[in-house]
Order: structure tokens, then C-alpha cells, then sequence
């Protein structure tokens, strides 16, 4: 095209003159927009989600499918086999698979009889170890006996020793389409009603059910789909590590017990939450009553909780409306989602957004020559738990 013809305009869009306003913009142009301003109307029907959201915890992903890399700090101790051995054995062996954890250099020390050992040559998982190092007392080792690794001792002018590293776990999930659509018709649209506007609450009441949906989903889902449609995978698929059933009542024991073994894996205890089901704050309400368990806190990010103490960790703590009977005629036997609770770090947890796909608001959706209007909310997304050993879930409490 010549250059007098650009400058002329030839072969140009829709020219505006004066000031110009969003009406020029075409409407296949413009962005959906974001409502989030309804999802926080729903912070106490599905805290998860709406904390995520408030936490900044969503990543974009690029396809249906999105990885992440799981690992934990390198290994701090190994197990000894089932044999025994006495004071003055210098052959030592590990639990099968134990021995690529350490190398000849390394001091090992057993909590249990304060003895130091140092490993001056290893095959497999059999140790060649130098017995009472450091000046401590050989002593007869027991079955299944733990060994911290507590450093490495060398002697002056030796090469390097081999090197540990750890490949991390490979984590797969899938991003899964929540949609929910709402129509109104002509004269539904143009009634006067009392309260708001008819078109705002039944915004609200959809916008309230898709967030309900993806709450839902992010809890319970218990499988994962790769193919389409996709479908992403919940807490009660990802945690495996930190799982009790309690069976029945709970006792104040197993309670502390979970407890302790959550915050094994917590370094980081800033965003601690634990959603809890009508029946486990029921038990709770019946512990240590002369303690001081629960302590004053107004809220937790914007939303109301309180804070439950333990010897082990400090959790904020949230009764969840889904974890309460739905209908009538649930008994205790029964007790379906009362009994649960679900033991969360937010700080390794989030939503997986695929790019561009993230809360819309699609309009003029319904069927030509319908008498009326339908929109629809749509979001691709998916759960991503980082390091599924920092959470937990109890189950099975009955009343």
C-alpha cells in the first residue's frame, strides 16, 4: 500500500473525531470483567477459596495440565535395619534404601545412647563405621534404630567426598471448567422489586453457586481427570501423609497427635488454617476445660475465627458450612462431613488460572430471538498443593 494512501486514512477502521470514549471501543475488544466483588460476599460459605484469592495465592498455567516440583529439606537421619548389634561391631546396616542418604565423612549419632559414629566407608546400605567417635561411649544399637546425621568430619588433605542431591517430586493437576449460567427474561429484567435489583441478586445468587462449586471441588474432590474434560483434584486427594480417622469419638490424644504431626512439616506457621466440621467443635468444646485452648482473635485476613493453641502449633481456627449436615436425618452414626477437618497451610497452596482464564462474566449469550437475557461466569482453574506432608485432614469423628 503506498504511503499517500496510509495517510489518507485508506483502508482504515472506524475514524472518531473529538474526544474518544469506551463506546469506540468494538465490542470484541473489550475484556469480561472481574467480579470479585461477589466472590467476597462469600468468604464465610467458602473461606478457602476466597483466602486464596485475598492471599494472591494463583498462578497462570498455559494448558489443561499444569506441574509443579515437590520436595522436601535433605534428609536429616536414617533408620538402622532390624538387627541388633553389639558395642564392638563396626559393620552397621540401614534400612533398605537408607544408604544413598550419607557418605563415608559423615558423623552419625544415636539419640537414644548418645553414641557418635563415623562412617569411613559404605556399600549400599552396610556402613563401615569407626564405633564411640568423638570421644563418646560405643553402645549396643537396637533394632530400627534412628541415626541423626549431624555433620561431616574429614581428614586434612582427602578429595571430596560424593555428592548428595535430591530430585524433587513431579506433582501433576489438571485444570477443570466451572461455569454457571443465569437468564432473566424482558420483563423479569424491567420489574420494580423491593431490595435490589432483581439482575443484581440473581448475579449474586450465581456468582455465590460457582464459587460454591470450585470451594467444593478444592475440598473433596477425590480423583483427577487429564483428559476432556479435565477435572482438578481436591485436598482429600493430594494429602496422604498427615491422615487420621478417628473411628468414632475423639479424644483429646488423637487430637494432639494430629496436631503434632502437621507441624512437623510447618516451618513457616504464619497462614495456618484448619476448617473444622460441626462434630469436631463439638469435641473440642469438651477438652481440657480448665486450659486455656482458644484465644482471642477477631479475624484472620478479613475474616472472623479464633485461635486454638496446642503444645505443638498455634491454628486459626473455622467452623465451615459444609462441613454440616445438609437436610434432615443425618444422625451421628452417620455424621458424613461433620466429621471432618481439613489442616491447611496457605502459604503452600493456591489456584492454578489458565492464562486468560480467570473469573468472566460472558454476556448476550442466549439463543437469537429470545425474549430475555442470559449471562454465564466462567473460570479454568485448578489446585495446586505444594508440599501435601504441611496439611492434613481428620476424619471419621462421630457425636
Amino acid at each position: 500500500m503506498a504511503l499517500n494512501t496510509l495517510i489518507a486514512g485508506e483502508g482504515a477502521g472506524t475514524i472518531t473525531q473529538g474526544q474518544r470514549l469506551t463506546s469506540a471501543i468494538g465490542s470484541s475488544r473489550k475484556q469480561f470483567q472481574y467480579i470479585d466483588k461477589f466472590i467476597n460476599n462469600s468468604e464465610y460459605t467458602c473461606p478457602l477459596y476466597v483466602l486464596m484469592k485475598r492471599l494472591g495465592n494463583t498462578k497462570t498455567v498455559g494448558g489443561a495440565l499444569f506441574n509443579h516440583l515437590e520436595t522436601d529439606r535433605m534428609p536429616q537421619a536414617v533408620q538402622g535395619d532390624s538387627a541388633t548389634y553389639t558395642s564392638g561391631v563396626t559393620t552397621i546396616n540401614l534400612l533398605a534404601g537408607h544408604g544413598v542418604r550419607v557418605v563415608p565423612g559423615n558423623v552419625l549419632k544415636n539419640p537414644r545412647s548418645a553414641e557418635m559414629i563415623r562412617i569411613t566407608d559404605r556399600a549400599t546400605d552396610a556402613l563401615t563405621v569407626t564405633r564411640g567417635f568423638g570421644g563418646t561411649t560405643a553402645a549396643s544399637v537396637s533394632a530400627s534404630d534412628e541415626w541423626t546425621i549431624i555433620g561431616f568430619a574429614d581428614t586434612e588433605g582427602n578429595t571430596a567426598q560424593s555428592g548428595i542431591s535430591s530430585e524433587p517430586a513431579f506433582v501433576q493437576n489438571a485444570v477443570q471448567t466451572f461455569r454457571q449460567s443465569f437468564e432473566m427474561s424482558r420483563r423479569d429484567m424491567d420489574s420494580s422489586v423491593y431490595g435490589p435489583k432483581e439482575k443484581v441478586r440473581i448475579m449474586q445468587d450465581a456468582a455465590d453457586a460457582l464459587t460454591l462449586q470450585i470451594e467444593k471441588t478444592y475440598l473433596f474432590s477425590n480423583g483427577i481427570a487429564t483428559t476432556n474434560p479435565t477435572a482438578t483434584a481436591g485436598l482429600e486427594y493430594w494429602v496422604t501423609t498427615n491422615v487420621t480417622n478417628a473411628s468414632g469419638a475423639l479424644s483429646e490424644a488423637t487430637w494432639n497427635t494430629f496436631l503434632k504431626n502437621c507441624s512437623r512439616r510447618n516451618y513457616n506457621r504464619k497462614n495456618i488454617l484448619f476448617l473444622a466440621g460441626e462434630l469436631l467443635m463439638d469435641a473440642l468444646d469438651g477438652f481440657g476445660r480448665d486450659l486455656l485452648r482458644y484465644g482471642p482473635k477477631d479475624e484472620f485476613h478479613g475474616i472472623k475465627c479464633t485461635s486454638y493453641k496446642n503444645a505443638h502449633i498455634d491454628v486459626n481456627l473455622m467452623k465451615h458450612c459444609l462441613l454440616s449436615p445438609v437436610g434432615s436425618g443425618v444422625s451421628a452414626a452417620n455424621s458424613g462431613w461433620q466429621g471432618y477437618g481439613f489442616f491447611v497451610n496457605l502459604d503452600l497452596i493456591g489456584r492454578a488460572v489458565y492464562s486468560g482464564g480467570d473469573w468472566k462474566l460472558r454476556s448476550d449469550i442466549e439463543a437469537n430471538g429470545t425474549d430475555g437475557k442470559k449471562w454465564e461466569y466462567l473460570t479454568d482453574e485448578g489446585l495446586y498443593v505444594m508440599n501435601e506432608k504441611a496439611h492434613g485432614i481428620i476424619k471419621g469423628i462421630s457425636g
